[in-house]
């Protein structure tokens, strides 16, 4: 364990979960529960035991005497701790392959028309289902569905004479596609394509229904619909379940090879910037290195830092990027065509474009990092990126770098009551979807044209779940569910690195950036519509024939998703009667896009108190006014008191304090009492109400 600028030690001592309790005797505590004869009576027992770090509370679990089921359930709420094993309908063995249960899954798929299959990656799940289904189902339709088009291109080189659809696909494929008895086809292909007559619908990567949903959400959705409305056979295969699937409809079905060994990886908690956490790591590799980190700036400077600080050559340091340039790179093409990189690379840094739909069969590469600082990760992308690696490696290691919360008290957690719970009041008269403005407050993502979104609810679910949980259980959960164990580093310490050239090119970047964003904007909006595929942006964009600088465009190319994102967000801004720059450009820099669509769903609340249209407007504009006149009553006011607040305008909802914190300072000025943490006002502007 280890953090910035403290030794191993102190941390230890702030982090609870990792707090040994120095009167704590495991086998006293599995006799005083072992006694217990009543519900009562343990109740009164595991609450002595509540403080014990979240580890000691899962040995008292594991290693209890209690073998009653309702008595052995209870005792995660008693201990206040969570339940974080995904208990599944089936569970099979196989030496090597799914194949080898196939018929079981076929006859499972015969009892019921939802099936979810866990299985490791690199256990043939795809294969089991294009070979050996076929052969067991000979008269039905099948059609395969996938994430990406490099998965459906590396099945059409492998089944040649199947049907193969996917966006490069020729106008005879869709033709043969509308009579053939195996489809495999991209997501999107699929939606866009697909008949209603098959006799199973295979989806991969099925996670991706509940756990990616802003990522091609409009996609997902509409396969959501598919798999809703289909008499079809749906089965989903993944090897990262989401512990909600179950209420979804489906019946969990878990597939371990035997003896398998789990995944290690070093963990290291730290709450310091990417950029800091590699050129830190960078020091100590051996060998080749790949970093993960989803953020497209960083890994940019961290490459052209290495590059001056190291020597290293353009061959050798390679970024990954979804952009067009990355997916037509020698690198990238030979990684899906042969599954290795050239000899010459030897850093690639990457977002999380390779963790799905890649195998890596290289020798090399001893250090393979996840980096992701947010407090409360999610497993799932941990998993599926260390599942890249399919070839074993004496001397590679894997290490995650993670956020925490000081904070580590455990607490009971049922995401399967509180899924059902949201859903009762989502189906209840009291909320509607129809609503004008996606406000902070609003509950529209969780409808759609056809009702309840519930893989949406699930999502937000989950993504609530994880926020809550320690360190500790994290762990187990990744331990008991994925195969993954995070090993602490409890010897690490970070150490300083020079920042002289990351705050060079940082400012750099953003000059360039706000300079075309001010005297390139036509040229900008041009290029953006040119090579731009949101269609929705692509309407909203009133261009003219402009003289195009190369390297002006060239750049405009290279950063485009930050500035799609910016550009749609202008449109949008200005859409609600307000200037755009004003919430686009501050101090001569341009804003985060995360942080200018947050200022849009403020915007939005604005104009709701503005200008309520439908009946449900008018309801909500009353409750968020409510809202911000309870919080105006008080001249100081803590986290917990804008949440109390908040609940009443809707018990539903995924509003950030922060958030809140943004609206309300279009109402007066707030500052933040380091000492206490509390917010305190300033002058309050009540007049915005009658304006």
């Amino acid at each position: 364990m280890y953090c910035e600028d403290k030794t191993a030690t102190q941390l230890n001592l702030e982090l609870k979960d990792y707090f040994t309790a120095p009167k704590f005797e495991l086998s006293r505590a599995i006799m005083d529960i072992g006694n217990a004869t009543t519900t009562s009576q343990l109740s009164d027992i595991c609450l002595d035991y509540t403080i014990i770090s979240t580890e000691q509370k899962y040995s008292i679990i594991d290693n209890s005497s209690i073998r009653e089921p309702l008595q052995k359930d209870m005792m995660y709420p008693y201990l206040e701790v969570s339940d974080v094993t995904i208990q599944y309908d089936y569970n099979y063995t196989v030496s090597s392959y799914v194949s080898e249960r196939i018929q079981e899954i076929s006859q499972l798929s015969s009892e019921y028309n939802k099936l979810c299959i866990r299985a490791e990656t690199g256990t043939g799940k795809t294969t089991a289902f294009i070979k050996e289904l076929t052969k067991i189902r000979p008269e039905a339709r099948i059609a395969l569905v996938f994430p990406l088009v490099s998965i459906v291109d590396q099945l059409e080189a492998s089944y040649p004479n199947t049907v193969c659809l996917s966006s490069k696909s020729l106008p005879e494929a869709h033709s043969k596609a509308k009579m053939a008895r195996i489809v495999i086809a991209t997501y999107d292909q699929f939606v866009k394509y697909s008949s209603t007559n098959y006799d199973f619908i295979v989806i991969d990567e099925f996670h991706n229904m509940s756990s990616s949903i802003s990522y091609r959400s409009k996609t997902i959705r509409s396969l959501i619909r598919i798999i809703d409305n289909s008499n079809a056979k749906i089965i989903g295969l993944t090897g990262t379940p989401n512990l909600l699937i179950p209420v979804l409809g489906f019946k969990l079905v878990n597939i371990t090879v035997i003896n398998q060994e789990p995944v290690k990886v070093i963990q290291r908690l730290t709450n310091l910037e990417p950029h800091t956490i590699i050129m830190n790591h960078h020091k100590s590799v051996k060998g080749k290195a790949i970093y993960r980190c989803n953020n497209i700036d960083t890994l940019n400077i961290i490459a052209e830092e290495l590059k001056s600080i190291y020597g290293y050559n353009d061959k050798q340091v390679v970024v990954f990027t979804s952009s067009y340039k990355t997916k037509k790179s020698i690198e990238y093409e030979l990684l899906i065509s042969q599954e290795h990189f050239t000899e010459e690379l030897l850093v690639l840094l990457t977002t999380s474009l390779i963790d799905e739909g890649v195998n890596i069969k290289q020798q090399g590469f001893t250090d393979i990092v996840f980096i992701d600082n947010n407090k409360s990760p999610a497993p799932e992308p941990i998993k599926q990126f260390f599942a890249r690696f399919r070839d074993h490696d004496n001397n590679r290691k894997n290490f995650v770098y993670r956020g925490y919360k000081k904070e580590q008290t455990s607490i009971y957690q049922d995401p399967t009551r509180e899924f059902m719970d949201t859903l009762t009041l989502l189906e209840s008269n009291i909320y509607t979807s129809q609503e004008t403005y996606n406000h902070i407050f609003s509950i529209s993502n969780y409808f759609d044209s056809y009702g309840i979104n519930q893989y949406y609810l699930a999502h937000r679910i989950s993504q609530n779940y994880y926020g809550k949980l320690t360190v500790g259980e994290f762990n187990r959960l990744c331990a008991m569910n994925y195969n993954l164990v995070l090993e602490e580093d409890t010897e690490f310490v970070m150490k300083e690195v020079d920042k002289t050239l990351k705050k060079l090119t940082t400012k750099e970047l953003n000059d360039t950036l706000y300079g075309i964003w001010i005297n390139n904007f036509d040229m900008l909006k041009y290029v953006i519509h040119t090579t731009t595929q949101d269609q929705t942006l692509k309407s909203s964009i009133e261009h003219y024939p402009v003289d195009v600088v190369q390297d002006i465009a060239d750049f405009i190319v290279f950063h485009r998703k930050k500035l799609e994102s910016l550009l749609s967000a202008y449109y949008i801004i200005e859409s609600l009667g307000f200037e755009p720059n004003e919430y686009i450009v501050h101090r001569k820099r341009l804003y985060s896009p995360n942080k200018v669509h947050k200022s849009i769903r403020t915007l939005n609340t604005l104009k709701l108190i503005k200008n309520p249209v439908t009946e449900e407007d008018h309801s909500s504009k009353a409750r968020v006014e409510n809202f911000i006149k309870k919080m105006m009553e008080l001249n100081s006011f803590t986290s917990t008191d804008i949440k109390r607040e908040q609940r009443k305008v809707h018990e539903i909802g995924d509003v950030s304090v922060e958030d809140m914190l943004m609206l309300l300072r279009f109402f007066g000025e707030i500052k933040k009492h380091g000492k206490t943490q509390r917010f305190v006002w300033g002058e309050k502007n009540h007049l915005f109400f009658y304006i």
